[in-house]
């Protein structure tokens, strides 16, 4: 039962960084005129930085590198880098390719990489 209470947890918490990171993809894009990639790229790293907070204040009951702060957020860092990658690469290739509208396409790829971080992260980070 405790997995599943953190796997709830762990999506609203997606949820919550999801908004931010639509809203700076969005208003980057729109109203400042950069890349949509650019513009994804800092809207992803925003997410993560409220991600990461939500994760060690709210989500995950155990972390196994409490005592090591620095270290863990570099993993988490690793994890975020790694999954954002496929995500902004899927970004692009259904805007460019299947011509979604690229907020359509951010989210489709949110979606897709949704399950991978929380496996990657359950695993590396908040697990005995």
């Amino acid at each position: 039962m405790d997995g599943y209470k953190e796997f709830i947890k762990y999506f609203i918490s997606i949820c919550i960084s999801f908004v931010f990171d639509v809203f700076f993809l969005f208003f980057l894009t729109e109203y400042m005129f950069l890349n949509y990639l650019f513009s994804a790229s800092i809207s992803t790293s925003i997410g993560f930085s409220i991600n990461y907070y939500l994760n060690v204040k709210w989500v995950f009951n155990y972390r196994y590198y409490k005592e090591r702060p620095a270290r863990e957020y570099s993993y988490m860092i690793l994890i975020s880098l790694f999954v954002s990658i496929i995500n902004i690469i899927l970004v692009w290739f259904f805007t460019e390719f299947f011509l979604f509208f690229y907020m359509n396409s951010k989210f489709a790829a949110s979606f897709l990489t949704f399950f991978i971080k929380f496996m990657l992260k359950k695993f590396f980070l908040f697990s005995i």
